[in-house]
């Protein structure tokens, strides 16, 4: 059977074929063994051969990038946008003229005329006379008995009246001017309560706001504007 070993071997270099081992001595292939045992043990290391002689610098290729020579500059051309020389100024068109007098200046078509002389103040009438005070008014007018079943609030035309219940009512006190009141009797079982409206101050004794029992009379009394005081038989 013809073996093709490798072509250019160096020396030692091993060729297998079929458990069969070649190695190159530098003339022929030589057979090494023929069959593969174990592998023995691994052998020491051989000393390391001298090295060759370096081989001659090869000579330099041709530079085929080398440029040539640079020719010469060619010669600039004419310049196409040589500006020509300025032209004389032309005359001027609009030199105005000289100017003109200036005109008289026309008459005052708006000054007033002479102030009017101011007329005479008219006399203030006298005084009219102050008329004759009222009469006072006494207890022994009578009052007003008006009864409330309902929440009631005051206004300036309960002065001087009576009022009653006949249920548990609140009476909100406010609508008074100074110096007006209002009388109050609680004529049943239930009482009557009093509380301040809107921006009014209350006064009582011992801050008491309610009648005390049937037949307790009441009257608030306005001693200021927006100030009250609750006075009477009053309780809890």
């Amino acid at each position: 059977m013809a073996i093709n070993f490798p072509d250019s071997p160096q020396v030692n270099d091993e060729f297998t074929v079929d458990s069969r081992i070649w190695a190159w001595d530098g003339s022929v292939w030589r057979i090494v063994t023929a069959s593969l045992g174990p592998t023995g043990p691994v052998g020491p290391t051989g000393a390391v051969g001298p090295t060759g002689p370096t081989g001659p610098t090869g000579a330099t290729g041709a530079d085929s990038t080398v440029a040539g020579p640079t020719g010469p500059t060619g010669a600039t051309g004419a310049d196409s946008t040589v500006v020509g020389p300025t032209g004389p100024t032309g005359a001027d068109s609009i030199v105005p003229g000289p100017t003109g007098p200036t005109g008289a200046t026309g008459a005052d078509s708006i000054v007033p005329g002479p102030t009017g002389p101011t007329g005479a103040t008219g006399d203030t009438g006298p005084t009219g006379a102050t008329g004759a005070t009222g009469a006072a008014g006494t207890f022994s007018s009578a009052q007003t008995i008006v009864s409330k079943s309902a929440n009631y609030s005051l206004v300036s035309g309960d002065a001087g009246s009576l009022i009653t219940n006949s249920g548990a009512i609140t009476i909100t006190v406010e609508g008074l001017s100074v110096g007006q009141q209002v009388d109050f009797i609680q004529a049943n079982a239930a009482q009557i309560t009093f509380v301040a409206g809107s921006g009014v101050t209350l006064y009582s004794k011992e801050s008491k706001l309610k009648t005390a029992a049937q037949w307790s009379p009441a009257g608030v009394k306005c001693i200021a504007t927006n100030t009250y005081a609750l006075v009477g038989d009053l309780g809890s």
